[in-house]
């Protein structure tokens, strides 16, 4: 709590220094940075949610929406979002009674719950939009779900599927494997609304569109005779094309005369079956391929810090700097030894040495080396000397005395004193286009930290991610083959 109150108030120290020398640029990235960017991604992207609502509800409200006053409809673009509303609010109830976990993740499960439900609520406009107009409204529903039901009941079994594949064991990360399960949660849901309450609400404009009222007022739509003798306007929001008005040779429902169906059905599909269009069609398809496979072969490994939180953040602006300046050089490695050992044993030295070997040290124990042998003193010294140098002259110098926080000295009953723990601060430098080289230098690393008989551990907070990434490269493949498996 300390630390991260020190850390907190550094930061705001730095900001306020920055307004006050505007020459100066100085980017503060600490320890809980990325905890608090995490945190405030959920603030940032309000904004931005809300205006994607909003541009959702027009769009949906204007795809469900005709010139014919009657056959328009509107309310079902919005009872649409609705459905969806409904099913996400029940499926985070349902969440949160059972104790379940959230995290910064769960703001993308709206966007698949719209995409998964309007999917299906569009699929059943364009069933009832393509039944006979003379048909009563059950027989026209009866239809309707026998003609979308089942590609909808597939869709969403494939839903369940990959989801419920990515909450299962297969998947080793545990933030994925929670949104996966509550996807899966949010998605049932979702289904189960789309086929009650969005086709009650089918069934309700069924009924309105058969009485010939309004689409949106509900009132009766007048006759076109009584019409006539209305204003422009007025004649303009009730345009209606009553069943009196068609001859025999009019086809009885609309559907066919839409102006995308038109379009697909009476050039699209000439033009795309014309046999000097087909050479095009497969060129255009291996261009296609030869762009896909180009930019499968320019695949890194790597992770970006600045690919998981919001824009508006601390760790955006660090990261942007430390790329743009120092993307020869690797995160600073904290190599933390925490137990006492033998540093005054030359074997030990040469261990120390050789594990960070590849690495730019920052360390207090190569600096006491090198000045012990300024000193043309030898570095196997006894315990008590060596450590006594250490203490009384080495950290005394003032051009070495800021390693005094990095050793954790304790007196033994005896008076005497040992070095219990100390750290020392590691930098490679790597090409950007081969920084695969840093991961396997720190996996090695990791693995030495295990097996060395000098106990340590490395560590940068950026390290999380890094794991999270490798840990993932097999996991989505070894998903996907069980996914294309169940559809097969």
């Amino acid at each position: 709590m300390v630390a991260e109150k020190w850390e907190s108030i550094f930061c705001d120290t730095v900001e306020l220094f920055q307004k006050s020398n505007r020459k100066v640029k100085m980017y503060p990235f600490t320890s809980s940075s990325l905890k608090e960017d995490f945190q405030k991604t959920s603030r940032v992207s309000e904004r931005y949610l809300t205006t994607s609502l909003v541009l959702v509800i027009t769009l949906a409200i204007l795809f469900c929406s005709m010139q014919d006053c009657v056959r328009s409809k509107p309310w079902l673009g919005l009872l649409g979002l609705l459905t969806v509303s409904l099913a996400t609010l029940t499926a985070a109830g349902i969440i949160n009674l059972t104790g379940g976990k959230y995290n910064s993740t769960f703001l993308g499960i709206p966007f698949i719950m719209l995409g998964h439900g309007l999917y299906g609520t569009f699929e059943m406009l364009s069933s009832w939009r393509k039944t006979r107009e003379d048909q009563h409204v059950k027989e026209r529903t009866a239809a309707v779900f026998a003609d979308s039901m089942l590609s909808f009941s597939l869709t969403t079994a494939m839903y369940l599927v990959t989801f419920g594949i990515g909450a299962s064991p297969f998947t080793n990360i545990e933030a994925a494997r929670i949104f996966c399960c509550n996807s899966c949660i949010a998605i049932f849901f979702n289904y189960l609304y789309v086929l009650s309450f969005y086709g009650s609400s089918l069934v309700f404009t069924g009924y309105i569109e058969n009485n010939y009222q309004h689409s949106i007022f509900c009132r009766k739509v007048p006759k076109p005779e009584v019409l006539q003798e209305k204003p422009a306007w007025y004649r303009f929001l009730l345009t209606a094309k009553f069943s009196e008005d068609t001859t025999d040779s009019e086809e009885t429902n609309t559907y066919e005369s839409h102006l995308l169906v038109c379009f697909l059905k009476r050039y699209y599909c000439d033009w795309i079956t014309n046999t000097y269009v087909k050479p095009f069609v497969v060129l255009f398809y291996l261009v296609y391929i030869s762009f896909a496979l180009m930019g499968y072969l320019q695949v890194n490994e790597g992770s970006d810090l600045s690919n998981i939180v919001a824009t508006a953040t601390r760790t955006i602006e660090y990261t942007t700097a430390q790329q743009k300046y120092f993307s020869n050089y690797s995160p600073v490695i904290g190599f933390y030894i925490y137990e006492s050992i033998e540093y005054w044993n030359t074997s030990v030295q040469e261990d120390v040495l050789e594990y960070t070997k590849g690495f730019v040290r920052i360390s207090w124990f190569e600096s006491y080396l090198n000045y012990l042998r300024k000193l043309n003193i030898s570095t196997g010294l006894p315990k008590k000397n060596f450590t006594d140098m250490l203490r009384n002259s080495f950290l005394k110098a003032p051009q070495y005395a800021h390693f005094s926080e990095d050793i954790i000295f304790s007196k033994k009953y005896n008076n005497e004193v040992d070095v219990v723990a100390s750290r020392m601060f590691l930098v490679a430098k790597t090409m950007e286009t081969k920084r695969e080289e840093l991961y396997d230098l720190l996996e090695t690393l990791r693995k030495l930290s295990l097996t060395s008989k000098v106990k340590f551990i490395v560590f940068n907070p950026s390290f999380v991610y890094m794991d999270r990434y490798a840990s993932s490269v097999g996991a989505p493949l070894q998903n996907s083959c069980i996914s294309a498996s169940f559809l097969l």
